[in-house]
Order: structure tokens, then C-alpha cells, then sequence
């Protein structure tokens, strides 16, 4: 509808007072959005209230009435057709005033408002009513933009120039920008670009050239820049922002969710450029978890969520750890159960089944229920509690957390040691260590001669002219060898360099801020990373890079831009990375080339020393990196170009032909140089690892690095000994393969081990249980391109083939399922994260901790367990065994021998003291643990609990129960009662002593616990003497003398016996004692 003078009065004053809010909004919202929002809203609020009551007050006339209104409000209707007019005019020519009101204008609209400016020239009544009749389809839209204002805070103005509407939004969770058409009579031309002024965003500038008759809509959640660029009168090159995510008509196809971490397989369809467009996905395109972004922003759509993820369903469930001493211990006390059974039964056939004799039997069930240790289970909790305190107070062992305190004996048990690679044997640093140019080889002694070569070469400024580096013939110095090689290593990359943002508030360049501020670079591999870091050490630094350029800073300081043509990245399958540069100075076209040697020996000129250096690097650790080159002709470049291009348009076969098309390029290159890169290994690995290795321990070591990397790091850590070979299982990929390779490594079955995880894949598959028997019986076995899925499902199979116990070490998130499947498992914590320290049932700082903590707490915590397993059910047995004899002397009668107080103090206070102190008992010292790693291997043997020497005791119980009782018998008087004294005793002075036989390194808290419970035995017959005890006979020589001839007789052989097996058959450990 026509604005009325009242109406352009109040847009005009409120035009005025929005434009000055809006000089100060984007200072403001920066500092404090959602105030300043609120504050905004309000003010906006208010004016649109205003404007749309003195709209709907016309709206609500007839057509009639409005066509009155407007006879009688001619003058006002002149004025606002004067201002019209006048805003024509100001767009026909545009001037930087003009232009200035024009966004103070629309400015002054704000983003709550729904102003209608219609610019007609009313001049006859029928012309009034066409504008009338337009007011009804704004009338229209005004209600369908009130609806909409329901759903979405933004609001929409129009704005009619010339014929167009201009639609657009200030919200600030949306854009929309749309451009119909520009009409106009005459000159068209004149009317060359409308700036608009944005309160909270930055500048858009939209010209003619780039609109006519073209209709674009964007959307965003974000403010973001838009740039329209002149590409034509019917295209229009948008900016790639996030708003051109809304605005795309098409579907992804991505593959069900699989496990499987390499590779990815899906479709793009867009179908909103006229026609259908559909490009491949692949690994390529993917982003996964904690990615960087070095520089530059990045869109992408979220294809798997929650449980899909590739790092979800490589991350098994939790599961509660039971250890092997508690199954054996829950199999003896299954014998033990049998046992009551077995005894009860027996008293009750030789009584008879007489009278109620169902009531009988579950009384001597009762009576003997002693012999089921029930209270084992607490002993060995309280025990277990005792060694986690004992592991994260050893000094020794600093920083290490027991998450698990279910399963400190296995560590005492360990057979196979199933470790991660990377931030587990490595540090997961670089560093450069040596450059050889095959006349002459760099070391980091050496260093300073190469930075001496450097500026000596930019110096001359010879080696910047293309000229000499195209003279093969001539034979060239070590500096200019020095010079192309330390500048392929500076470009031969994809290392970004990332600078910390500083809130400074000079005005510096950002040349300057470089200059100043110290790069950190972004890569995937770390191996570039040390490459470029030891450019930057020489005086060669990479100062810049995005997609298309790169830049060096040179000795001098002076700044050299490449443009990046084309880059080949790495992959497992080519072994190589290769990259097109053009320097801009000279123009010079260079296509440098690095990877390993196996690959590169074909690829570079002949030379009769690469082959040589590589195995010397290799058996020194270190990780060889082959750099060649090859200049090309802008010609060739051309022809190569537009080969490659038409074969990455290739829907069949793309790769092939692609390889194919980089394999034309890959032919003669010069040979600059071979570098050695060392993976730091974590401290005190390899005497770690030869520790275990002693012991008896297999160690496996499961990564997802390359073949070659993973072999390095297996011969650098000492993981494969000097004297020991390496046998690498050749990729198989059917049944048939797999057969013919296992006869192979069956005839090496000496060496150690190196497969791939696809080739394992094929081996369990058909092959299970001869490949696991023939790599355990290898010296250590090295998995690599592992997935974390493998790694567990590795573990999982060795527990079920070997039946042996087994520990996994691990850094990362990615080894967590191994960590979880394995017996016991241990964390590390590292560059990484928390996830596998906190997924483990053990965290440790650093590798070389694992060796204390299975050698020493280990074998402490297993030892101690069995022990204390042992003599809890030895107490249990020895009073069953004299309840069974004072029944069956008593006609088989089901009365208790002591009372019911007696046998509870008897596993309480009388004797929990005493046989808890065994958990502080040790065999050897830890310094004798450690220096003699073969003493771990009698542990994986399980001797220290098993049938054996559980019948062991259960004779000493019969023994030491039966010369209790039939002792009492031949020397008790005449009074009942003097029995219970007498071999109550004698039990508590028998268990007191036994304790001190099964010692075998006494700790003052032993003595305390053994004085403290005889002296409280000694104040109970003191306060029971009136209820259970006989005071005249406790104090006769009688009570005395008895009670010392049991206890000797029950104990003193048991001595004797022990003192002539260790004369005679002494245990191993016996003989290092001092």
C-alpha cells in the first residue's frame, strides 16, 4: 500500500535514529552480542509496532475509502511521490552521498521491520487504482510474513528499485539475498552497483554485471562474506562459504557402517544445475574425529553419529576382569564343597538312617561347612586393595594408577606382551639424524657445515637461475648438491604452518607477525614434519602455504614463492608423495619426488650407492626417505596436465589411469639425496624389552604404520635381536596363497615374525589354528596395518589357542579393544590422551615401568595371593578335621566341639591378623626380581596354587587336626571341659606358628600381628574363664606342659620337613639369597 505523510514522517525520524545505533552495532555486538541483541530487538520491536498500527489502520479500509483517502490527502500522497522520486533518481546516478543515504536508509530499516517503499508516479485515478490493488497483495504478504515471524526470528525487508525486489535479512541466523532483475528506461548502465552496508557482518557488494538475469539465494548460520565475481551476465561465481550447504539440491550415498577404518565408499548427486552431477567418495574426502585443520576452513556433512562411527565400532564393550588365581581358587573351593558333602554323607552312613535322619545330615553339613573358606574371598579383596596401595606408592613406578584392583595377580602371570607402537615403544617425535648426498653424509655434528653450504649457495645466487639446475653433465659442487637437496625437503611436503593467534593490537603485517611469532607445523605424517623443522633449523624456512602456493624464507631473510601445480600424496600402495611447483621468479617448473627406497631405486637415475646407505641407515634404526627431481619444460607440464585431467574425468578405472598418467612423470629422475629420520624411542626401551624377553615374556607388537615403519622401529628397539632374522609374510589374498606362504615361513619358524593385517585377515580365515601355532612359537611377532578391531580380536585368539595369560599396552583411543580383551590390561599416558589410561586397568607414564610392574609387583601380588589362599583354607580344614574326630569318638554324635563364640573368634580375632600379614611377605627383593628376570618364568607355570599344593595342606590339616584331637583325648583328665582348653589352644598356638613357618621375609608388622593376636587369645581366657574355660586348670602346670607337647608335636615335623627340602631340593629363588 501507498505510505501515507504520517507514515513517511515516522520512517524517516526513525531511519535517522536506527542509522546511528547502527554506527556503533558491530563494536558493540563484537563485545556483547547478546546484550546489544536484546537492546536491538527492543528498539526494532518498537518501531515495527508503530509502523505496522498505522499500517493496519489503512488496511483495514475498502478500496473505496482508500481511493478517498487519497483525494484528500493529495498533498501528502505529492510528497511521498517527491520522495520516490528523488530515491530514483539517486539510483539512476549514483554518487558516493547518494550512496551513503541509500544504506543510511536501509540501515536505518533494521532486521525487525516489513517497510513497503512502492515508487509509482500516481498521476491518474486509475493509476491509483493499480496502486490499490497492489496494496491487497501486500496486504497478502505482510499476513504471510507475520505467520512466518512465529517460526523464525529473522525478519525479511523488500525493498522495490526500479521494478526489483531486493530481499534480504540481518538475522543473525539467517541470510537471504535475493536478485530478480534490474529494469529500467533508457541507460541502464548508469546504475552500476548498490553497496550495502551490513550492521553486524561484513561488506556486500553486488554489480549488475553479475546479476542480470541471474536469481541466487543463499543461506547461512553464520555471518559470513559474500563476494559476487564478474563471470558473466547469466553465471555468478559465489564465494564457497557455509551458506552454500543450504542451497544444494542433491543426495550422498555413503556405505552401511562397517569397522573397517580404510577405506570409505560413497556418491555425491547434485541436481541443481540443470542436470544430474554425481562424483565419487572415497577415504579421500573423509574427515574423522579430533581432525586439524591447519589453515583455511572446512564444510562437511555428518555421515555416521553415535554408535556408527568407525571409532565406536572398533571400541568394544567393557567387561569385568576375572583373574586366573580366582578361578583356581573358585575350583578348589568347589572341591572343598564336594568334600562337605562327601564327609557328611559318610558320617551318616556309618550312624545309620536312623530317626530323623535328614535333620542329622544337615546338622554335620553344618558342623563341617568350616571346611568352605567362605571368608577367602574377603581375605583375598582386602589383599588385592593392600598390593594397588603397594604399586602407586612404589617410587620406582612413579604416576602409576591401579583402575583394577580384581586383577593384580595377573601381572605375576603374564606370557604374552601385546604392544602398541606409536607413544607406547616410541615417543612419537622425529628427528632429522642424517642427509647423505652419496659422496658425502651429514650428521647432526655436522650441521652447521650444511647451513654454511646454504648460504654460501643463496649467496652466489647461482643455484636460483634455472640454467644450472638443467646442467646434468656438468658436475656440480657440494654446495649446489647441498642447496637442491635441503630445497626439495622444504618443498617436497604437505606441512602447514600454523601461527598462535595474538590479540595485539598493532598493526603489524603479516610478514612481520611470521617473522616474530614461531610456526608450528600440521601434518599427517610426522616424519614430514621433522624434514621441514630441520629446513627451518638450516636457514630454510617455510614461512606460508595454502592450496595453490607455498613460501621459503631464505638465509637472508628475502621471502620465495612457489605456485603448487599439482601434488601426489602419499599412499601404502605407491610407497611415494610427489609435488609440481613453479618458482615465481625464474618460472622454473619442478617436479620433486621422496619415498621409500624400495620403490625408489627403480624410479631414480642409476647410482651405485643408494641401495648400500639404505641397508645402513636401516640397521642403525633410522627411517630412509629417497628425494629426487626432475625439471620440466612448460611444455611438458602442458602435455601432462591435460593427460592427467582427462584421466581424473575417467569414470572406470580412474585410479588406474591416473597412476598410469603420474607413472609417465616418474621416469629418470636426478637423485638429490637419502635422509635418515629417527622415531625417538620412549626411555629405557630396549633394556625393557630384553628384560621381558628374559623372563620368558613373547612380546607382540601391533601398530597400524606401514610395513616398513613397523620393521624399523622392531629392529631400532631391540624387539628383534641382532642375531635374530626377519621374515616378511608376502601380501596374500586367496586360500591358495595363503597355504604356499605358511609352508614357507614354516621352514623359518626361528625368525621373527612381520605380517599385514589384511594378510592375517586371510590366514585366520583359513587357516587359523596352524598360523597361531606357528607364530607363537616365533620370538616376537610384528602385526602391522592392524585395526583396532584386529589388535583385539589378535588378543581374543591367543587366550583361546594358548590358554596363557596375556597383558596389553597401549597409548590411544585406538587401542582401547585390545586393551579391554587382553587379561590385563595397561595404559599409557601420552601425547594421545586419557582414553586408554582410563580404559586400562593399569595407567603407567612410560614404557619402561611395565618391566617393574609384572617382574616385581607381579610376582609379589601372585605369590602373596596364594599364599594367603592357601592358609585360609588350611584354617578352615584343620578344625573341620577335629570336628570330625571328637564326632566320630562320640557315636557319630552332630554336636559342635567348641562353642559358637570360639568359632568365630577363631577366623576373626584369634587369627586374622597373623595370616593377613602375608600380603606383606616376599620372596626375593625387587632388586633380585629385576636383575634376575628368568625367576618370572616358574610364575607363568602356576605352581605356587595348584592341586598339588592344595593336597599338601590338606594332609598338613589332617595331620595337625588329628595329633590336636587325639592328643587332647590321651591327655585330658577327667572334665569335658579340659578338652576344649587344651586343643583350643593348641589350634590358636598351631596357627600362630604355621604363620611364622610360611614366611619367608619377616616384616615388623608380622611380629605385631602375631604378638597382638596371642596376647588377645591370652586377655579372652581371662574374661571367658567363667563361661568356656576351666580358671583353676588354666592355671595349672597340667594346662601348660599338655598344651606345649601338641603343639610341638604338630608343628616341629612340619619344620624338619621343610628345613630338608630346602637343603635338598631348594627352589630357585633360595639360591640368590644372601
Amino acid at each position: 500500500m501507498p505510505l501515507t505523510q504520517d507514515a513517511l514522517n515516522l520512517y524517516t525520524e526513525r531511519s535517522n535514529y536506527q542509522t546511528k545505533i547502527h554506527r556503533s552495532a558491530t563494536k558493540q555486538w563484537i563485545e556483547a552480542p547478546h546484550l546489544h541483541g536484546k537492546r536491538v530487538r527492543k528498539d526494532f520491536g518498537l518501531f515495527k509496532e508503530e509502523i505496522l498500527n498505522s499500517f493496519q489502520q489503512t488496511q483495514q479500509m475498502k478500496l473505496q475509502k482508500t481511493v478517498e483517502l487519497f483525494h484528500q490527502k493529495q498533498g501528502e500522497t505529492e510528497t511521498a511521490v517527491d520522495f520516490l522520486t528523488r530515491m530514483r533518481k539517486l539510483g539512476r546516478n549514483t554518487t558516493p552521498d547518494d550512496n551513503s543515504l541509500i544504506c543510511a536508509c536501509i540501515n536505518g530499516l533494521g532486521p525487525e521491520i516489513l517497510p513497503f517503499i512502492i515508487q509509482k508516479q500516481v498521476q491518474t485515478m486509475a493509476e491509483l487504482h493499480q496502486a490499490a490493488a497492489l496494496v491487497e497483495e501486500v496486504d497478502f504478504q505482510l499476513k504471510h510474513f507475520q505467520e512466518c515471524h512465529h517460526n523464525h526470528e529473522g525478519l525479511t525487508q523488500a525493498m522495490e528499485v526500479e521494478g526489483a525486489f531486493v530481499l534480504y535479512s540481518h538475522s543473525m541466523e539467517l541470510y537471504w539475498l535475493r536478485y530478480n532483475q534490474f529494469v529500467g528506461d533508457g541507460d541502464s548502465s548508469a546504475f552500476q552497483s548498490v553497496h550495502l552496508q551490513q550492521p553486524y557482518g561484513p561488506d556486500i557488494e553486488i554489480t549488475k554485471e553479475d546479476c542480470t538475469g541471474h536469481i541466487q539465494k543463499r543461506m547461512s548460520t553464520r555471518l559470513w562474506p559474500l563476494v559476487a565475481r564478474n563471470k558473466g551476465a547469466s553465471e555468478i561465481n559465489w564465494y564457497q562459504g557455509k551458506f552454500d550447504l543450504h542451497e544444494i539440491t542433491g543426495q550422498a550415498y555413503a556405505e552401511k557402517p562397517q569397522k573397517d577404518i580404510h577405506s570409505f565408499v560413497g556418491t555425491f548427486q547434485r541436481m541443481d544445475d540443470g542436470g544430474k552431477c554425481e562424483d565419487p567418495l572415497s577415504i579421500e574426502n573423509t574427515l574423522w574425529a579430533n581432525t586439524v585443520v591447519a589453515s583455511g576452513t572446512a564444510l562437511g556433512l555428518v555421515v555416521y553419529t553415535g554408535s556408527e562411527t568407525r571409532s565406536v565400532m572398533n571400541t568394544s564393550a567393557p567387561k569385568s576382569k576375572v583373574g586366573l588365581l580366582d578361578l583356581e581358587v573358585n575350583t578348589l573351593t568347589k572341591v572343598l564343597f564336594l568334600s562337605v558333602l562327601v564327609l557328611s554323607i559318610v558320617m551318616m552312613v556309618i550312624k545309620g538312617f536312623q530317626g530323623p535322619w535328614y535333620r542329622y545330615m544337615f546338622r554335620f553339613v553344618l558342623l563341617f561347612s568350616y571346611i568352605i573358606p567362605i571368608s577367602l574371598r574377603v581375605n583375598l579383596d582386602m589383599g588385592k586393595v593392600a598390593y594397588s596401595w603397594f604399586i602407586q606408592r612404589d617410587k620406582e613406578v612413579p604416576g602409576t594408577v591401579v583402575r583394577s584392583t580384581t586383577i593384580p595377580e595377573e601381572l605375576g602371570r603374564i606370557t604374552y606382551l601385546l604392544s602398541d607402537k606409536t607413544g607406547t615403544l616410541t615417543q612419537n617425535e622425529m628427528v632429522f639424524k642424517r642427509l647423505h648426498l652419496g659422496t658425502v653424509s651429514f650428521s647432526p655434528e655436522t650441521m652447521d657445515e650444511v647451513m654454511a653450504h646454504l648460504k654460501t649457495a643463496f649467496s652466489q645466487q647461482a643455484p636460483l637461475t634455472s640454467k644450472s639446475s638443467t646442467l646434468p653433465k656438468v658436475r656440480r659442487t657440494v654446495v649446489t648438491r647441498v642447496y637442491e637437496a635441503v630445497k626439495a625437503l622444504a618443498l617436497c611436503h604437505n606441512v602447514t604452518p600454523v601461527y598462535e593467534e595474538t590479540d595485539t593490537e598493532n598493526q603489524d603485517t603479516e610478514a612481520d607477525q611470521q617473522s616474530t611469532q614461531k610456526a608450528v607445523y600440521q601434518a599427517s605424517s610426522p616424519d614430514e614434519v621433522a624434514l621441514v623443522s630441520w629446513t627451518e633449523s638450516v636457514g630454510l624456512a617455510l614461512v606460508k602455504r595454502d592450496l595453490t602456493s607455498m613460501q621459503l624464507s631464505i638465509p637472508s631473510g628475502r621471502h620465495v614463492r612457489y605456485e603448487i601445480l599439482q601434488i601426489f600424496p602419499f599412499t601404502s600402495e605407491t610407497k611415494r608423495m610427489g609435488i609440481i611447483v613453479r618458482e615465481e621468479e625464474t618460472g622454473e617448473i619442478t617436479f620433486y619426488m621422496k619415498g621409500a627406497d624400495v620403490v625408489m631405486i627403480s624410479i631414480v637415475q642409476y647410482n651405485d650407492w643408494l641401495e648400500e646407505e639404505c641397508g645402513n641407515m636401516a640397521r642403525e634404526g633410522l627411517r630412509t626417505l629417497v628425494v629426487a627431481k626432475k625439471t620440466l619444460s612448460e611444455d611438458q607440464y602442458k602435455d601432462f596436465e591435460s593427460r592427467y585431467h582427462q584421466a581424473k574425468l575417467s569414470v572406470q578405472d580412474r585410479a588406474t589411469k591416473v597412476a598410469a598418467v603420474v607413472e609417465s612423470l616418474e621416469r629418470d629422475l636426478e637423485l638429490l639425496c637419502l635422509t635418515g629420520v629417527e622415531d625417538k624411542l620412549q626411555d629405557n626401551v630396549r633394556p625393557t624389552l630384553e628384560l621381558l624377553r628374559n623372563a620368558g615374556i613373547r612380546i607382540w607388537m601391533l601398530t597400524g604404520d606401514k610395513l616398513e615403519t613397523a620393521t624399523c622401529i622392531a629392529s631400532s628397539s631391540r624387539l628383534v635381536s641382532k642375531v635374530q632374522s626377519i621374515y616378511v609374510f608376502r601380501n596374500v589374498s586367496s586360500r591358495e596363497e595363503a597355504h604356499l606362504e605358511l609352508n614357507t615361513f614354516r621352514k623359518k619358524s626361528d625368525s621373527a615374525l612381520v605380517i599385514k593385517g589384511d594378510s592375517l585377515e586371510i590366514c585366520l580365515k583359513y587357516y587359523e589354528h596352524e598360523f597361531v601355532e606357528l607364530a607363537c612359537q616365533c620370538p616376537a611377532v610384528v602385526v602391522c596395518r592392524c585395526s583396532p578391531t584386529q589388535k583385539a580380536e589378535i588378543v581374543k585368539l591367543l587366550r583361546l589357542h594358548t590358554k596363557k595369560r596375556t597383558c596389553a599396552i597401549g597409548d590411544g583411543g585406538n587401542d582401547v579393544s585390545m586393551i579391554q580383551a587382553a587379561d590385563a590390561g595397561i595404559g599409557i599416558v601420552g601425547k594421545e590422551g586419557k582414553q586408554a589410561s582410563l580404559a586400562a586397568d593399569f595407567s603407567i607414564t612410560q614404557f619402561s615401568h611395565v618391566a617393574r610392574l609384572l617382574l616385581v609387583h607381579g610376582r609379589n601380588s601372585y605369590k602373596r595371593s596364594a599364599s594367603l589362599s592357601q592358609f585360609v583354607i588350611h584354617r578352615g580344614l584343620i578344625i573341620s578335621t577335629m570336628q570330625a574326630i571328637f564326632s566320630s569318638v562320640f557315636y557319630f554324635a552332630s554336636i559342635a566341639l567348641f562353642p559358637g563364640f570360639l568359632m568365630v573368634g577363631y577366623a576373626t580375632i584369634y587369627t586374622m591378623y597373623p595370616v593377613f600379614s602375608l600380603v606383606l611377605d616376599k620372596d626375593v627383593s625387587a632388586e633380585i626380581a629385576m636383575t634376575y628376570p628368568e625367576l618370572y618364568k616358574d610364575l607363568t607355570k602356576g605352581r605356587s596354587l595348584s592341586f598339588k599344593t592344595f593336597f599338601l595342606w590338606v594332609l598338613i590339616s589332617l595331620y595337625q587336626g588329628g595329633i590336636i584331637m587325639y592328643g587332647a583325648f590321651l591327655l585330658f583328665d577327667e572334665d569335658f571341659i579340659h578338652v576344649v582348653s587344651i586343643t583350643f589352644t593348641s589350634l590358636i598356638l598351631t596357627e600362630l606358628l604355621m604363620v611364622a613357618l610360611t614366611i619367608r621375609t619377616w616384616h615388623w608388622l608380622m611380629a605385631v600381628a602375631e604378638i597382638f593376636s596371642f596376647g588377645i587369645y591370652v586377655a579372652s581366657l581371662v574374661v571367658l574363664k567363667n563361661f568356656y574355660f576351666d580358671e583353676d586348670f588354666l592355671k595349672s602346670w597340667d594346662f601348660v606342659w599338655k598344651v606345649l607337647v601338641i603343639t610341638s608335636v604338630s608343628c616341629i615335623p612340619l619344620y624338619i620337613l621343610k628345613y630338608l627340602r630346602r637343603k635338598f631340593s631348594p627352589p630357585s629363588y633360595s639360591k640368590l639369597q644372601p
